[in-house]
């Protein structure tokens, strides 16, 4: 599959602010070039999908992760968060 041409967004209306725009899926065009595949991971409520030009960010999102993250040092480990679940009849989380 080639790479995406657009993003697909749906936007959610709040009072009194911006709209917020949730990416939902991508647009994949055909090799020749006469129609895409758009692939979508939620649906919008209101019908209406924002296909906006694709664009990488890995330069932006690498100078985030850098002032953003903190770096493991050698002898750390990153974990995973645990899994819960809510036990028939129980009040409680335990792990899994």
């Amino acid at each position: 599959m080639s790479a995406p041409a657009y993003r697909a967004y749906t936007i959610t209306k709040r009072q009194g602010k911006d709209g917020y725009w949730l990416k939902i899926g991508m647009a994949f065009p055909h090799e020749d070039q006469e129609g895409f595949n758009i692939l979508l991971q939620a649906k919008p409520t209101d019908g209406k999908i924002v296909l906006r030009t694709y664009k990488e960010k890995a330069k932006e999102n690498q100078e985030v992760g850098n002032r953003s993250r903190a770096r493991p040092t050698s002898n750390s480990r990153l974990r995973r968060p645990e899994r819960l679940f809510l036990a028939s009849g129980t009040r409680s989380f335990a792990p899994i």
